[in-house]
This record gives structure tokens, C-alpha cells and sequence, in this order.
């Protein structure tokens, strides 16, 4: 098979999605965004695409054992994705760190995952423009990454394939600020619901009292679940509790709109 051959495959959803036009002069839907799924193994691949198929538009790009770096490149930006999943993995040809600078300068933002991720080679792909970066867990952890990265360019949208080609160098004080930014989301995914709406409370101002009776429990409830709150997030006090969350403009979803 040729380079020329490696296309994106949509998936069911996607191609059913092709015939869902409206007739007449219905006003045209927002275009959902298109996630590009990266990975070596083909199974993988469409398995993580039919479960962002619900939201996104998923597209698995599986790399053959002889796919090189540019066909991987051309797949990824035919299938015009905002967001791409690279899960990394032993094989294949693909220079990944080379992959994620040409597609982070045509402003697709690139989702890094993989087994031996450690800090080092994180850094990395942050300098070659990855957007964030996390260790291999299991779909429900992709469905995150790429919801919160989707709902990121939603509130900056990219002016699109303004980047330059050779991004200037990124300082290691911006590589520190943005793996603490990533920890502090990873935490965040970490609080159970009651923690998660206690957060949220105490970023509006509520004190444990006001959430003791907005929430119908005991005091102690809730300084037990601040406590908890604090130590998953390694904040040594509410403050800084709510300093983190604000800083990566976190929510908790849901119903709990914001203030």
C-alpha cells in the first residue's frame, strides 16, 4: 500500500452522519468538532473512535507498521480534526515528536498519551506544541482529555494555520507552569461529585456553613469533604484550592452552571 493509499476512516457514526442533511431552509448546524485518532493499532483505534463518535466527529488514523511521518501528517490534516489523540507505542517508522510540531502548526491540537510518558520526554512533546499530555488509561480518560481540550478552543478559538512552521523555542518555566497545569486537571478529574460541587461552592464565595445548609448536611460533612477536597488537590488550604481551579477555568459540568 502506498502513503498515498493511508486515508482517515470515518467512523459508522460519521458516515451515517453524511446523509443527515436538512431539506429546505433549516438553519445549518454547528459543525461538531473533529477528533483525529492516532494510534498503531487499528482495533484500538476505531474502539476509541466509536465512543467520541456520540460527540465528536471521530476519525481513527491507524498507523501501519511502514507509515511514515509525512503520510501520518497528510491523514490527520485530510481529515481536517481540531483535536488529535496520539497514543504512542512501540513499531513503526513515525518520528511522533516531529508528527505533533507539524500538526500543532496547522493548529490541530495534539493529545499525547502513552505507557512510558515519563516527565522528560512530557516535556518534550509540550515544546514540540502538544497541548497536553497524560499516562495510558483507559477510554474514559481520552473522552476527558478531548472534551476539555474541544471546550478549551471553544472559548479561544485558533485563528487557523497561523502558527509559524518552527514555533519559537518554549522557556522551561512555561514547560513547569504547564505540567503543573496538568497535574491540577488530573486531580481535578479525582474528586468525586460531592467534592467537585463542595470546589465549586467555595470558588463562589460559600463558606462551609452556607454549603452545610445549602446542601442539607452536617458542618462536619462538609470540613471532612474540604479536607478531601485539599488533599487531592495538594492545597494547603481553601484558597489555594480555589486559586488552582480557577487558573485551569475548571467546572464541575452537570447542571452547576457558572456564576
Amino acid at each position: 500500500m502506498s502513503e498515498s493509499a493511508l486515508a482517515p476512516r470515518p467512523t459508522t457514526a460519521r458516515r451515517r452522519g453524511r446523509n443527515a442533511h436538512t431539506v429546505g431552509t433549516a438553519p445549518k448546524r454547528a459543525r461538531r468538532p473533529r477528533v483525529a485518532v492516532v494510534e498503531r493499532h487499528a482495533l484500538v483505534a476505531e474502539a476509541i473512535g466509536l465512543t467520541l463518535a456520540g460527540t465528536f466527529d471521530a476519525i481513527p488514523v491507524p498507523l501501519q507498521s511502514y507509515t511514515t511521518t509525512s503520510a501520518a501528517r497528510d491523514a490527520v490534516l485530510r481529515s481536517r480534526a481540531d483535536v488529535a489523540v496520539l497514543i504512542l507505542s512501540p513499531g513503526g517508522v513515525v518520528d511522533t515528536l516531529t508528527l505533533v510540531e507539524q500538526l500543532a502548526a496547522h493548529d490541530v491540537s495534539v493529545l499525547v498519551s502513552g505507557d512510558e510518558l515519563d516527565k522528560e520526554s512530557a516535556e518534550r512533546y509540550l515544546c514540540a506544541g502538544a497541548a497536553a499530555f497524560w499516562h495510558t488509561g483507559g477510554v474514559a480518560d481520552v473522552v476527558r482529555a478531548v472534551t476539555r481540550e474541544a471546550e478549551r478552543r471553544a472559548r479561544q478559538p485558533l485563528a487557523g494555520s497561523t502558527r509559524p512552521e518552527h514555533a519559537a523555542p518554549v522557556s522551561p518555566s512555561a514547560i513547569g507552569r504547564r505540567d503543573d497545569e496538568w497535574r491540577t486537571r488530573r486531580d481535578l478529574t479525582n474528586l468525586t461529585p460531592a467534592e467537585a460541587k463542595i470546589l465549586w461552592a467555595l470558588m463562589r464565595g460559600r463558606s462551609a456553613d452556607d454549603i452545610a445548609r445549602d446542601h442539607v448536611v452536617s458542618i462536619a460533612t462538609v470540613r471532612t469533604q474540604i479536607k478531601q477536597v485539599l488533599s487531592k488537590l495538594g492545597a494547603k488550604s481553601q484558597l489555594s484550592a480555589v486559586a488552582l481551579a480557577w487558573q485551569v477555568d475548571w467546572s464541575p459540568g452537570g447542571d452547576l452552571g457558572r456564576p
